[in-house]
C-alpha cells in the first residue's frame, strides 16, 4: 500500500513522494449483543412477574432440571421480545509490535496514578 506524503519547506516548494508503508490489518468480528438501552424495564418486569417462573415459586422445588430449563427459555423468549439480539460489527486492530506487556503495565500504572 502506498501512502503519499507532502513536504513543504520555507521557500514554498512542495515535494510529493510515495512511500511503501505496511499498515496494520484491521480484523472484523461479528458479535451478538442486545440493545439494552432500548429495553423497557417496566414492561419486562410486568411480563416476568406473570411468568410461571415467578408466580408459583413453591412448585419450582419439585420440578426437574429439564422443566426449570424450559422456564428459563421462556424468560429468554420474553427478553427477546422486549430486547432482541442484534449482530454488531466489531473492528479489532492489531497492536503495534513495540507495544508489549511492559508498555501495557506502565500505561496502566500511569493511568491509575492519574486518578
Amino acid at each position: 500500500m502506498f501512502q503519499y506524503v507532502t513536504y513543504k519547506n520555507h521557500q514554498s516548494r512542495t515535494l510529493l513522494s510515495a512511500l511503501r508503508v505496511n499498515k496494520s490489518r484491521i480484523d472484523e468480528q461479528w458479535v451478538t449483543s442486545r440493545a439494552w438501552r432500548r429495553l423497557s424495564r417496566d414492561a419486562f418486569v410486568s411480563d416476568l412477574a406473570v411468568s410461571k417462573l415467578c408466580t408459583n415459586t413453591d412448585e419450582l422445588i419439585n420440578l426437574s432440571v429439564d422443566d426449570l430449563v424450559q422456564f428459563y427459555r421462556d424468560v429468554l423468549t420474553d427478553l427477546d421480545r422486549h430486547c432482541p439480539t442484534v449482530k454488531v460489527r466489531h473492528r479489532v486492530e492489531q497492536s503495534t509490535p513495540w507495544f508489549n506487556t511492559d508498555c501495557h503495565a506502565i500505561r496502566r500504572r500511569t493511568r491509575a496514578a492519574e486518578r
